[in-house]
């Protein structure tokens, strides 16, 4: 079953890790899945733009119940990785993993009990006598095979074992919130009624994503209308609910349901301005002419306010010198009303704009954010001056924002307007960073336009690059673990005694090719862990994706649900590290590499 995950969040990149993402993005992801849900499919890549265009029937969404399909180019596949007979087994990678942790004679038993899971994916059961690295699927696989024997109460119970499945990594709240409207009308078709899957707010709304939460709201309406009730719930946490609907860029509501609701007035006030559409708008603000006192609430009511203004200058500034808006949403509308004015060539109504953000700025209004887009429309205002030829008013725009911003603040805008240095004060232009650092090197260069243009890698460059980055990837990371093996802090012998055991494998020139130690290494450090079988799974995969020809769809990676339990050690992410260089699984080494300190590539 496919799905996408938030990324991990960006930490600065060291230098060496650009060669790692090369190699990654010349190899592409070795992923597949066994199983293809289509509704689910549709569901999150967003076939229905808005409720009425979602197809029901019997108050469920057509399509919900049809089973997913086997992919047999994946199984044919897994049959030639784990047999015994296949003759290239030994440029396996699920095979090599399994040899650095199995003792003799367990790779054969390993390999029986996968093929058995297999045969149970491919026939539609949920035994489980099979390797567990395939138990939910084939729960998914028997819930499908139950609808199809016209049994949907067996059909409730495997949906409802799909949902308690301890597995890893475990369901997203999407794929949950889909399970559940199966288990819900299951049970109701053996009870020969319409599901109720309105009756309360579902509860993954609580861990939807903004992109999640908007498909999932429109499958709300459309079901609530289809049973005849009001979009918007009574009786639900104003929390939660509005915290829900804050977080859609599209409610498909209108000014009615909104005020019929039971939200309270100042998540109606805030609400209405994100959520209701614009000829709503001016009819909304006469009944909610105060803003929220709540800052988030208010945000919304201001820009409700810009959307029914769409950009008009003077109304903004007219907002801004509102004295019931926050100080910080003051300073926001007059960045927004500068914008405005000197866009349109009005540069003294402009400039007086923008001095009365960085005034409320001086102060200590705002937040990091707002006043980061403060300092970098202070910037673009300060190009705009230079591309009419008018210098003076430049150097007073950046004499003015390093005079109204934080000290610390007004530092990082003085450096982010270094590479017009010799624009604003010819001669005394900046010479670029100190020292040889690449990385800062190479921003000076871009940021000030002089970098040569960027031509397009033809198939030759890519070539060459994937084969030096083929040779020198392992090296790299290999000096990366002996570095943070002799630098880590190891407080007690035992983790002393695990280094200095990693940094063995590591050096081990007799194990092989450098993939075989990323191997033995992972094995070393991972194998023990409870989600182990996850990697194995993963291992298997690639394999099968390999042999597959890289035609079926992705696996959900592993790396959200793994990269919690290894940031407590340095050497098992860069375990983890080895691990997906050895699959070429590029979202995998970009999500740990940069979980990494850069001892050792410096």
């Amino acid at each position: 079953m496919t799905t996408r995950s938030t990324p991990p969040r960006r930490h600065p990149i060291a230098p060496g890790l650009l060669l790692l993402a090369g190699f990654v993005l010349c190899c592409g992801t070795a992923s597949a899945g066994p199983l293809h849900d289509p509704w689910l499919e549709r569901f999150q890549v967003g076939t229905w733009l808005d409720p009425d265009t979602i197809p029901l029937a019997a108050g469920v969404p057509a399509g919900l119940l049809e089973p997913a399909r086997i992919d047999t180019a994946w199984v044919e596949a897994v049959r030639l990785v784990l047999a015994d007979e296949n003759p290239g087994a030994r440029d396996l990678t699920s095979r090599r993993l399994l040899s650095h942790l199995a003792p003799a004679g367990a790779d054969t038993l390993w390999r029986r009990r996968a093929l058995a899971a297999v045969d149970d994916l491919a026939a539609g059961r949920a035994g489980d006598p099979g390797f567990a690295f395939l138990r939910r699927e084939r729960l998914v696989a028997a819930f499908g095979a139950a609808l199809a024997r016209g049994e949907p109460a067996v059909a409730a119970d495997q949906a409802a074992a799909i949902l308690a499945d301890p597995s890893r990594p475990p369901l997203e709240a999407r794929t949950r919130l889909v399970w559940r409207l199966r288990r819900e009308a299951a049970a109701a078709r053996a009870a020969g009624a319409i599901p109720d899957a309105t009756a309360a707010l579902w509860p993954e709304f609580d861990e939807l994503g903004a992109f999640d939460t908007g498909l999932a709201w429109g499958l709300w309406v459309a079901l609530r209308r289809e049973a005849g009730r009001p979009a918007l719930p009574r009786g639900e946490d104003p929390e939660r609910l509005g915290g829900a609907l804050g977080r859609l860029g599209r409610a498909w509501l209108s000014a009615d349901e909104l005020h019929a609701s039971d939200l309270p007035d100042d998540w109606q006030g805030g609400l209405g301005g994100i959520l209701l559409p614009v000829a709503d708008l001016p009819a909304h603000f006469e009944r909610f002419a105060t803003p929220p006192d709540d800052f988030e609430r208010q945000g919304w009511w201001v820009r409700g306010q810009r959307r029914r203004h769409r950009g008009a200058a003077a109304a903004y500034e007219n907002l801004a010198a509102r004295t019931d808006l926050k100080p910080a949403w003051r300073l926001d509308v007059w960045r927004r009303a500068s914008e405005r004015r000197l866009l349109a060539g009005a540069w003294v109504e402009g400039l007086a704009d923008l001095d009365e953000a960085l005034a409320l700025a001086a102060a200590g209004h705002g937040t990091d954010g707002l006043r980061q887009r403060l300092r970098e429309w202070s910037e673009q205002a300060l190009v705009l001056a230079l591309a009419a030829g008018d210098v003076a008013t430049a150097r007073r725009i950046r004499d003015a924002t390093l005079a109204g911003l934080p000290a610390e603040e007004a530092a990082a805008f003085a450096d982010e307007i270094r590479h017009w240095q010799d624009r604003l004060d010819p001669g005394r232009g900046d010479p670029g960073p100190a020292g040889d650092d690449l990385v800062d090197g190479a921003r000076h260069r871009v940021a000030g336009g002089l970098a040569a243009p960027v031509a397009a890698a033809g198939p030759a460059l890519r070539d060459s690059f994937a084969l030096r980055a083929d040779r020198d990837l392992w090296p790299v990371w290999t000096r990366w673990g002996l570095a943070l093996a002799d630098t880590t802090p190891l407080p007690d012998p035992g983790r002393r005694r695990r280094a200095a055991r990693y940094a063995a494998v590591l050096s081990d020139e007799t194990t092989g090719r450098p993939a075989e130690r990323a191997l033995a290494a992972v094995a070393l450090r991972l194998g023990d862990r409870d989600w182990w079988p996850v990697l194995l799974r993963q291992a298997v995969d690639a394999d099968a994706a390999r042999l597959a020809g890289r035609d079926t769809p992705p696996w959900p990676s592993p790396v959200p649900d793994l990269l919690p339990d290894v940031r407590g050690s340095e050497l098992d992410r860069h375990a983890l590290l080895g691990f997906f260089l050895a699959l070429g699984d590029m979202r995998g080494v970009l999500g740990v590499a940069y979980e990494l300190p850069g001892r050792g590539l410096t």
